[in-house]
């Protein structure tokens, strides 16, 4: 079997920053690379949020979702992630807390970052991406069965699913509003670092692969009291679905449906696959091994349970 090549890791130019970026928790920068605006994304020390970053978006691709790309890189002593500006001149991304707050001024959009707001809910986001008028991502090839916007979100939680994705909330999806026409389209799925068990250590990486133990090993770790989503069913309840339960809802009545299929057409081959492409000095073995099984024991079920 021919041994996968690990990916490349971009070097940023110890003087790069143009501009700081206040948006989320993490330090970042733009900057410019081969004449285009770049992000850099500093991941926090101890978690491996950068290569879950990566492969996330590896795995986005493999199911057909519109995604902001990302590579491994380095600034100075740090390791992070780079991916290149996703919104036109012209454009401005608006993200899912300005939105509701257009949609009910009640919509409490500020607060503090990862904030499980219940009024962030199906319904609510449901109702800004049904909208006629909030188009299919821009530059995205749409697939058989797919044809509104509020049919690729389903995707987006179907990916969220899969990695182990908490951090669905209100400034992690957006529309692009283009200026020059007044049209607006869903944003590519974007920033996924929290996922794939990116920050547990790797001694807990470790005893819950070799435990034998059902209710802590894998299977019990994906059903753990904290893999939940960002969104709510209804404002009333006391905690926010599941990941699971936030891709079934959205998709009653067979919107999930391509995305199930095609996530059935991805070979544990294939994850094994972009799992070993991972650079050694950015990920470690337990920490590789953790994501793939991660990876197919979410597939299993969420193959079997539908």
């Amino acid at each position: 079997m021919q041994m996968a090549m690990p990916l490349k890791v971009y070097l940023v130019p110890p003087d790069a920053p143009l501009t700081s970026e206040p948006l989320g928790t993490k330090p970042k920068f733009w900057f410019l690379r081969d004449g285009r605006r770049w992000l850099y994304k500093m991941t926090r020390p101890g978690s491996g949020e950068h290569w879950a970053e990566v492969l996330a978006s590896l795995l986005a691709d493999k199911l057909g979702l519109p995604h902001a790309d990302y590579e491994l890189a380095q600034w100075r002593d740090s390791s992070g992630v780079v991916t290149p500006r996703f919104t036109a001149d012209g454009a401005d991304l608006v993200h899912g807390n300005e939105l509701l707050a257009e949609r009910d001024p009640g919509y409490e959009r500020a607060g503090a970052r990862y904030v499980r707001t219940r009024l962030h809910t199906i319904d609510a986001v449901r109702t800004v991406l049904n909208s006629p008028d909030v188009q299919l991502p821009f530059g995205w090839t749409a697939i058989p069965g797919i044809d509104r916007a509020v049919d690729v979100f389903a995707g987006y939680l179907l990916l969220d699913t899969w990695i182990g994705n908490p951090d669905r909330h209100h400034e992690n999806w957006a529309l692009i509003y283009r200026r020059a026409d007044a049209v607006r389209a869903l944003a590519p799925t974007f920033d996924h670092a929290s996922s794939l068990g990116a920050h547990e250590t790797d001694t807990v990486r470790s005893d819950r692969l070799r435990s034998p133990d059902p209710g802590y090993g894998m299977e019990g770790y994906v059903r753990r009291a904290k893999a939940r989503s960002a969104l709510y069913r209804v404002p009333t309840d006391a905690r926010p679905l599941s990941m699971m339960e936030a891709f079934d809802v959205w998709a009653e009545g067979g919107a999930g449906r391509p995305w199930v299929d095609r996530l059935a057409a991805i070979t544990p081959a294939t994850i094994g696959g972009l799992v070993a492409e991972l650079p050694a000095d950015h990920v470690s073995g337990p920490a590789r091994d953790f994501a793939a099984a991660m990876l197919e024991v979410n597939r299993r079920r969420i193959l079997s349970e539908r």
